[in-house]
């Protein structure tokens, strides 16, 4: 059985991030934003600007079954359409309960955890991939930066995860993170998944405390994968450290 606390992040900030992201949400036509991040035991840590849904499934005859969906890719990052991708169940529910009746998700896969970021659109309509598609940078710039714009929602949710049962895991859980072995290349230079977000992060401005903070490690340790790269690649200055973060995305 799940069992969430009626205090808890999931619960208490649905309200903030539908404010975060509303600006967002008018201009591009969506109803919905989902930050989930599935960790290698099976717990989660998740953000919805709208939780009804999911407390829907867990206080349901579903509670039986996933309340987690992924579609599984070797890429370690890449997108799915919901209607493509999803089970019918939960797709014909998010439409007839919720409204949204399109869906995209990105899929960014690391070695301990896996996270997948999805916004959905009201508007019931045969070209939705192909709305999606023409925005398709827009919506990742905002995805991918919605833990650096809100950093105090994204890091109250990290820090409470929610131990999820087996039968009510995403299938693919154990086989969505990386292996600790997998890492991106330059040329003869390896860099972890992890190493790549802390330099995205560095590059974007933020300090090593703020991406400490974002990525859930010491400063220290950021400290110490930013040198690891700089003396793998030999590369110091910023223009040459953006061409490697190019090449290794």
């Amino acid at each position: 059985m799940i069992k969430i606390a009626n205090n808890h992040p999931l619960l208490q900030l649905g309200p903030k991030v539908k404010e975060s992201s509303n600006d967002f949400f008018k201009t591009y036509n969506l109803n919905y934003f989902q930050y989930l991040r599935c960790y290698r035991d099976g717990s989660i840590a998740c953000l919805l600007s709208d939780p009804s849904l999911f407390l829907k499934f867990i206080n349901s005859s579903y509670i039986d079954k996933p309340v987690v969906f992924s579609s599984m890719a070797k890429e370690q990052s890449y997108w799915f359409l919901w209607d493509e991708k999803l089970p019918r169940e939960p797709i014909v529910l998010a439409k007839e309960e919720k409204n949204w009746n399109h869906g995209l998700t990105l899929v960014k896969r690391y070695p301990d955890y896996y996270d997948m970021i999805a916004v959905a659109m009201s508007e019931a309509s045969s070209s939705s991939s192909s709305y999606y598609m023409s925005h398709l940078e827009t919506i990742k710039t905002f995805m991918i930066n919605f833990p650096m714009h809100a950093p105090d929602l994204f890091q109250a949710i990290v820090k409470n995860p929610i131990f999820l049962p087996e039968q009510n895991r995403d299938i693919n859980y154990q086989k969505m993170c990386l292996k600790g072995d997998q890492r991106r290349s330059f040329g003869n230079v390896h860099i972890t998944p992890q190493e790549l977000k802390c330099l995205t992060l560095r590059l974007q401005g933020f300090s090593h405390k703020e991406i400490a903070n974002m990525c859930d490690l010491s400063s220290r340790t950021v400290e110490t994968y930013l040198n690891r790269i700089k003396s793998r690649s030999g590369f110091s200055n910023k223009r040459k450290l953006r061409e490697l973060l190019q090449a290794c995305k």
